[in-house]
Parts: C-alpha cells; structure tokens; sequence
C-alpha cells in the first residue's frame, strides 16, 4: 500500500500541533483527513497549549545535524503559516541561554561550534560576564557566568498557533472533531477504525469508523489507545508562574530575549533548570521550570504546588531586581510527555500495518511542528525519510528513562 499513488481516507488523533501540522501536509497532498480532539481546540490539557513555546537551535549537542536542519526548516514553514493566520504567532526576540559552562564538549559549547561552523553565522554571540551585564543588565548575573545569544531564536504563541492552524486547515477541508475521544482502534486486512464517543448528553454510544490509517498524536494520553507505547512513556507536572510588575518596559522584545539558566555543579549535574520570555501579549511575563516534574496521571489536577511558588518566587527576586516589588498574577501546570531517551516517536506502532504513532514531544517538540508534519507524511507516502530513520521506536523504548543531566537532546558529542 502506498499512499503517494491514490488518495487516502486518514484519521489523525488528537490536535495538538503534532497532529495539526500532519493534517496540513496530509491535506495539502491531496488526502481526506479527519482529525478528532477529546476536548476543545486548543485542549487546556494538552502539552501543545500554553501561550509560549521557546523556538532555539542550541542545546542540540549531540544531535545537531537531524534537530538544527528540523528547527530551521520549521522556522520557514512558522513564517509561511504565520502569513495565512489572522494573528501574529512567531516572534524573533532571540534566545539567550546562561551557564557556567563553557568548555569543549559541553552541550552549549557544542552548540555553539556546531552553528559557527556549518551557518558561519554572525547572529551567535559570544556574551562573557561583563557584557552579559552591559547588554541584558536586568538580569543578576554571577561572576562565573557565560552566555549563547542567538537573534536567531525566539518563541511560538503556542496556544494561539494551535487555534489558528486548526482554523486554517478547516478552511482547507480537514474535517475536525472536537470534543470525540476516540476509545479505542482495531485493524483489518483491508482498513482500521477508531470508536468514538461525542460529547453528547444523552448518549454514551460509541460511533465506528472506517479509515485507511490512523496517526495517533495523542500526547500524554498515547497509552490509553497504545499501551505497549504508552506505558513507557512518562507523564510529567512543569509549572510556571505569570508575573506583572511595574518595571515591564524593561522586558519588552527589545531590550530581553528568551532566556533560560542552566547552572552546573562540580559534578557535571544540573543545578536547576529555568526559562522565561520578554513580556507577552497578554501583558505579563512567564517564568518557568524545565526540570521534568513528578509523573503524574495526564487527567490529574495540575495545580502548581507551594514549594515551587516559593522557589520561582525566590529565583525570580535573586535573578531579576527589578522584580522584587512584582506580583504573581496567575501559575499554572502543564505537562510533558517523555520518552526514555527524550526523542520524538515518529514510527508505525508495534504489530500494526495500519496505525501511526507521533508522540513523545518531551519537553521540546512544540517548536519542530511544522517538520514532524512533513516527516509522517513522509513516512506514510514511503518516501525517503531525511532523518535516516532517527525517530523510529526500535529498542529507545526499554531505555531507563535519563534524568536532567543526561536528558537526550542535550548530551555533548564525543
């Protein structure tokens, strides 16, 4: 079967943007797609919601040539899509990321060398101490400290992308369903099908469907359709804060970019792991954790905790002065769905001929979007795959699960 010499009738499960962004590449090479959504598009729940997601190309050391060559593509397609949506999404403030390391063979060295070395790119400044004091001085800066700023990077109204692109295919044809949570797949020799319940009052039927495939992008709810995936998958709580102050021209676009701090000890471990954005549209800025969270149920209360109030909190008045006096406006949690070795599942699902899997954004999925689209499509349509294969399950899955010094889009080469 090959689906680049007839038209198709595919399934796509759940609309986050792995999802979305397949739907449009589907689309646009002439295939019927229908895309089914548990919930309300953007879904509040869904690791693709929020209202900003970082779009970089370092801290990529050990993988540079598959996820630089991704991320830039993604950019390109970011701007085309941009140009089709009523409101702006992508913005390019740059991203600046913080560490007291900065040797060969550390992930933001490596990053570095790599960019210099294949773009020859003058938008990669090296910022010792004393300039990162002078360029960016609302920022506490400690006396060991280096710094990557790339005019390159920036960030993706997340939310509001989502909602714009689901909008955006509709209009081309893709026909979406939301508030459908499909409960379950099966396979024949001839088609696969999906059971779906709709939110309706008075009727807990399931309705079947046929297709010729389906792409499950599901997310954190990956095991409640395909266990012997999911079950490997980790389900983790990320919190961020939302902070107004009467300092916020200081953190315009213009004078802060994306930044994010990544102190190491002496035993090579991640200290912390903190980001955040210049001020957003909504009119206040976003201070965030990476360090992956407890596991927890992807259906679960998502409230952010005291101790990490009280640690952003803390961060925030050591690392910005000019935050001191600020309020916490609103915290909120989200989730990331990781893979053992923190690279993406792009992969016909285990025993299935029929079924797809884009799953596993681990934390850093958002922004390469418009690639994951074009890379299962590739796959669909049995097309070369640019990445050699990278994304496919083959034994990553009975990996131990690394943890946040040695998480997989960050280790230097050797």
């Amino acid at each position: 079967m090959t689906l680049n010499k007839q038209k198709m009738k595919i399934a796509v499960v759940g609309a986050g943007i792995f999802g979305l962004s397949t739907a449009y590449e589907l689309q646009n090479r002439g295939h019927s797609v229908s895309v089914f959504e548990k919930g309300i598009i953007p879904n509040p729940m869904a690791s693709s919601t929020d209202v900003s997601k970082a779009i970089r190309r370092t801290s990529y050391a050990s993988n540079n040539n598959v996820y630089v060559n991704l991320v830039e593509q993604s950019a390109l397609k970011w701007k085309e899509w941009e140009s089709k949506f009523t409101n702006k999404i992508y913005h390019q403030p740059g991203t600046l990321i913080i560490s007291n390391q900065f040797e060969p063979k550390t992930p933001l060295y490596e990053s570095w060398r790599f960019l210099k070395e294949n773009d020859q790119n003058e938008d990669i400044l090296i910022l010792d101490n004393a300039e990162l004091h002078t360029t960016f001085p609302q920022i506490k800066i400690n006396n060991d400290e280096i710094a990557i700023y790339d005019k390159w990077g920036g960030y993706i109204e997340s939310g509001l992308a989502v909602k714009e692109l689901s909008i955006l295919i509709k209009s081309k044809g893709v026909q979406i369903y939301e508030n459908s949570e499909v409960k379950g797949i099966e396979e024949s020799n001839e088609s696969a099908y999906l059971y779906i319940e709709s939110d309706q009052r008075h009727s807990s039927s399931l309705t079947k469907m046929e297709f010729d495939l389906i792409v499950v992008a599901s997310g954190a709810w990956t095991n409640a359709l395909l266990p012997n995936i999911g079950s490997k998958l980790t389900v983790t709580l990320q919190q961020m804060i939302f902070v107004d102050s009467s300092n916020l021209s200081s953190f315009v676009h213009e004078k802060l970019p994306v930044w994010s701090m990544n102190p190491i000890d002496s035993k090579n471990e991640l200290i912390s792991e903190w980001y955040g954005f210049p001020l957003l549209r909504e009119g206040y800025i976003k201070i965030a954790n990476d360090s992956r969270g407890q596991i927890i149920d992807p259906n679960a209360d998502r409230s952010p905790n005291k101790e990490f109030l009280k640690n952003a909190t803390d961060f925030m008045h050591e690392r910005f002065p000019l935050l001191v006096e600020s309020q916490i406006v609103s915290a909120k949690g989200c989730v990331y769905t990781n893979t053992p070795d923190d690279h993406f599942i792009l992969d016909w699902a285990p025993t299935c001929s029929r079924t797809f899997v884009a799953s596993g954004g681990s934390g850093h999925g958002f922004k390469f979007g418009p690639s994951i689209g074009k890379l299962v499509t590739d796959v669909l349509e049995h097309k070369e795959d640019e990445t050699n294969g990278f994304f496919k399950i083959k034994n990553r899955l009975n990996q131990t699960h690394n943890n946040d010094s040695e998480r997989g889009f960050a280790i230097p080469s050797h």
